[in-house]
């Protein structure tokens, strides 16, 4: 489970023992605003802390500005916080907003340092099959999605469009009519060709591919089954091959006569890639269709391969093999012997968890870890306050050892099934 900045954000500030949340109950300007749940306040708001604008701001010009509270009014039993920094807009009722002691940038930092402390108890899984095989390659470059060496490496097997399961005809692209792929529909705005093994710029060994170039025009290689109500209310899975070597145009997809299901993330480029998709048929399907959608642009070519689609809802998969021996350099993958050509590889590890930026960003992580990230957190927090403050600071000195109590009795109370080493000082003796 994933959680957001904003509950994040709320979490680390009840962990402080500094949550408010309101909603702005009567206008004000652009630079105060009235609240009458500001009494309910434990703290009255003051000088030096912030208030941070989450929503409903005019035109939604001010959302996320945060402003320092200058004073806090309670006058005629109109509760009013003012900021010297006047807003764009003038503040309407309706507006959310929090009340933080830190500056919320400040909590995003400690959470985002936070991830990487809690690395060895909590951490983010990591699985890349962007790498292809090849006899006469013995380095690999390690993908971008890992910030170290994964823990293991595996060679797969393409999924077989001969499959019996295989929903798809023609799904190896054998068979052409001219530059045409049999079974597979004519796009307008794709030109097409066949490849094959006697080519030698063929960039892939055996068999044939399709080579699509595009142009600045959005387009879809696909292929539509007949009877579509075949597979009402089924869960249908595509995986096929694709070559490219330019990012961010490619996604595979699923249509099912009113609604287009892609893949998660555009091809990477950089070379063969199987992209997967997933999607549940409707009661009565009109169409379906699946392949591989261009979103347009400058002109380019990609290449397509074994192509599968399945109604068993998992992905076809023709096995793998775990490989023993190699080793890294740097940000390489050293292989001491020949891999057999064209297979993909399988990268699996972990890695540090997402930072978060944006309200909508998540991070990896879920309770009761959360708790463990929030402590460090809060340490972090503590420190940077510690350094700000004169040297020898009784009460600074103090929230770091609470902080660091905290840590150990969570670590204990919520890793992972990880032990915790601390060096125990010796009992002094005279």
């Amino acid at each position: 489970m994933a959680k957001t900045t904003v509950q994040l954000r709320r979490g680390l500030s009840e962990e402080l023992g500094d949550w408010f949340q309101g909603t702005v109950d009567s206008g004000g300007a652009k630079n105060w605003f009235a609240d009458s749940e500001l009494a309910d306040k434990r703290t009255p708001p003051g000088p030096n802390q912030w208030v941070l604008f989450v929503s409903g701001t005019t035109s939604t010009s001010d959302d996320g500005k945060v402003r320092l509270i200058n004073r806090f009014s309670d006058e005629e039993n109109s509760h009013r916080i003012f900021w010297l920094e006047a807003l764009a807009g003038d503040v309407v009722s309706g507006i959310v907003y929090e009340i933080h002691s830190y500056h919320p940038d400040d909590l995003k930092r400690a959470l985002n340092q936070a991830r990487f402390a809690i690395a060895p108890y909590a951490t983010q899984e990591l699985v890349d099959k962007t790498l292809t095989s090849r006899r006469i390659v013995k380095e690999y470059t390690l993908p971008s999605t890992f910030s170290g060496p994964p823990s293991k490496i595996y060679l797969g097997r393409w999924a077989q469009p001969d499959w019996d399961e295989n929903l798809l005809t023609n799904g190896d692209f054998s068979d052409f009519t001219g530059t045409q792929p049999d079974n597979w529909e004519t796009p307008a705005q794709l030109v097409l060709a066949e490849e094959d093994e006697t080519n030698t710029a063929h960039p892939f060994g055996g068999g044939n591919v399709v080579k699509c170039t595009t142009n600045s025009t959005t387009d879809q290689l696909k292929q539509t089954l007949s009877n579509p109500t075949y597979y009402a209310g089924q869960k249908l899975y595509v995986s096929i091959a694709v070559y490219s070597e330019t990012a961010a145009r490619l996604k595979a997809f699923i249509y099912d006569g009113s609604t287009t299901t892609k893949s998660t993330n555009f091809h990477a480029g950089g070379g063969w890639e199987v992209m997967t998709t997933t999607a549940v048929m409707p009661a009565a399907p009109s169409e379906v269709s699946c392949g591989v959608d261009d979103l347009g642009g400058t002109i380019f070519t990609f290449y397509c391969k074994k192509a599968v689609l399945v109604a068993t809802g998992e992905e076809p998969s023709g096995g793998r093999a775990l490989l023993l021996g190699w080793r890294m350099f740097k940000d390489m993958i050293y292989f001491p012997f020949p891999l057999e050509d064209n297979r993909p590889m399988i990268l699996e590890g972990e890695g540090y968890m997402s930072a978060v930026s944006a309200e909508t960003d998540t991070m990896e992580i879920s309770d009761p870890q959360t708790y463990l990230l929030y402590a460090y957190a809060g340490r972090w927090l503590a420190q940077n306050r510690y350094l700000r403050r004169p040297s020898g600071s009784t009460k600074a000195i103090e929230d770091l050892a609470y902080w660091d109590d905290l840590i150990r009795r969570r670590i204990k109370l919520f890793s992972k099934g990880v032990t915790a080493r601390y060096r125990k000082a010796p009992l002094w003796r005279p």
